[in-house]
């Protein structure tokens, strides 16, 4: 089971400024796409966007690129000399 302070150092690690960058990165051009792909015909058709699915079409490609990079921070592998980090690295 997790510690609290292991989700302490996860969602810090998940809000560093490197970290938030690539995510903003990833989901500009993922959640672009997905839009296109999920309300092209809308678009063609002169319709209006359903805004709904905008932000998740852009959310979710943030939040799955930030979890993934935190994730591979090695703060979190078990017996990492780096398991007792207090700020990840910027």
């Amino acid at each position: 089971m997790r510690t609290l302070g292991y989700w302490r150092r996860f969602f810090r690690a998940m809000s560093s400024r490197k970290i938030v960058c690539n995510a903003l990165k990833v989901s500009v051009v993922v959640g672009t796409a997905l839009n296109l792909i999920n309300q092209g015909e809308y678009l063609m058709a002169g319709q209006g966007l359903m805004m709904g699915n905008v932000a998740l079409n852009y959310l979710v490609p943030f939040c799955v690129s930030a979890w993934s990079g935190a994730r591979a921070l090695p703060i979190h592998e078990p017996g990492s000399r780096h398991a007792d980090a207090r700020e990840p690295e910027r």
